[in-house]
C-alpha cells in the first residue's frame, strides 16, 4: 500500500510540472524602450521569429549586442510578445518606410525613463537611430515657418496662430500652446478657428485637437522636430531615425531656400491640410 501512494504522488508530480503554466517575465517599469515599429523578435540574430512588437505596445531594451538588440516586448494590453533580438538588419529596413510611419503615426524612436540615465540609454541605441541633442530648444516666441508651403506660425505666450488665405474664405487659427521638458516639448491644443467667406458674416469655431512635437536637433537657428504623440508623454526622446524630422525654420527666406514656393493652387491644397492633421 506505501508503493502504491509513493507511485500515484510520483505521477502527479510528474503531470503537474509537464503543464505548469510558463512564467511571463514582467514589464520593465522604468528604462530604455523602443517605440513606433513593427519589428520582429527573433530567438537569435537571424534566427526564427518569436513576436512582432507593436507600434505603442512597450517594448524594453534589456541589453545591445554586436548585431542587434535584446528586447521585451509587450501589447499595449500589457500582454507578453517576446523576449529576444531584434536584428539591425530588420531595423534597417523599417528605418525611413513612411508605410511604417503612417502604420505608427510616427517614425521610429529610443526613449527612457527620467531616471535613467542618459548615457546609459545611449549605450542600449541602435548606432543606426541618430542620438537628440538635449541642447535643442525653443522658448516658445516668435515665428516658425513649415511645411512644404512654408506656412507660417506664430507662437506668443500660451498661444499659436496661423493664417490660411483659401480660394473662397480666409481662416484664422489659434492653438493653445505649452512647453515641457525644458521647453524641449512643444504640446498644441484646440484650435479656435474663425472662418469668413466673401459676403457672408465670420463664423467661430472650436474643437478638440492635441498636437505634440519633440525637438530633436538643430541646423543654425532650424529647429528639427519629430510628431511626439502619446508614445512620448511621459518619458524623453534619446534617438530617432532622421528621416522622421522635419524643419522648423525661422525665417521664411531660411524655408523657401530649401522648399521652392509652391503654385497658388498646390498651396491652396497644402493649406486643406492644416488644422488638426
Amino acid at each position: 500500500m506505501r508503493k502504491t501512494v509513493t507511485a500515484a504522488s510520483l505521477v502527479v508530480a510528474i503531470v503537474g510540472c509537464r503543464h505548469a503554466p510558463p512564467q511571463e517575465p514582467p514589464q520593465v517599469l522604468e528604462g530604455t524602450y523602443l517605440v513606433g515599429a513593427r519589428l520582429p523578435v527573433r530567438a537569435s540574430a537571424g534566427g526564427r521569429v518569436l513576436g512582432t512588437t507593436t507600434c505603442d505596445g512597450p517594448t524594453a531594451i534589456l541589453a545591445r549586442e554586436a548585431t542587434g538588440t535584446r528586447v521585451r516586448a509587450f501589447a499595449p494590453s500589457g500582454i507578453f510578445i517576446a523576449e529576444g533580438m531584434i536584428d539591425d538588419a530588420d531595423l534597417a529596413r523599417s528605418v525611413g518606410s513612411k508605410t511604417e510611419r503612417e502604420a505608427c503615426d510616427g517614425g521610429i524612436v529610443v526613449v527612457r525613463s527620467d531616471t535613467i540615465p542618459e548615457r546609459a540609454s545611449l549605450a542600449l541605441t541602435p548606432p543606426i537611430l541618430t542620438k537628440v541633442d538635449r541642447s535643442a530648444t525653443w522658448n516658445g516666441e516668435g515665428d516658425i515657418f513649415h511645411g512644404a508651403d512654408c506656412a507660417r506660425s506664430a507662437a506668443e505666450g500660451s498661444s499659436l496662430k496661423e493664417v490660411d488665405d483659401l480660394p473662397d474664405e480666409h481662416v484664422d487659427r489659434t492653438w493653445g500652446l505649452a512647453l515641457e521638458d525644458g521647453d524641449r516639448h512643444v504640446r498644441l491644443t484646440g484650435p479656435t478657428e474663425v472662418r469668413k467667406k466673401r459676403d457672408a458674416a465670420p463664423v467661430s469655431d472650436s474643437y478638440l485637437c492635441l498636437r505634440d512635437f519633440a525637438i530633436v536637433g538643430k541646423i543654425g537657428p532650424t529647429l528639427l522636430v519629430v510628431r511626439a504623440g502619446a508614445r512620448l508623454a511621459s518619458v524623453l526622446p534619446v534617438a530617432y531615425d532622421p528621416s522622421d524630422a522635419v524643419r522648423w525654420y525661422r525665417s521664411s527666406d531660411a524655408c523657401l531656400r530649401e522648399n521652392p514656393k509652391p503654385s497658388p493652387q498646390i498651396a491652396a491644397e497644402l493649406a486643406l491640410r492644416h488644422g488638426c492633421s
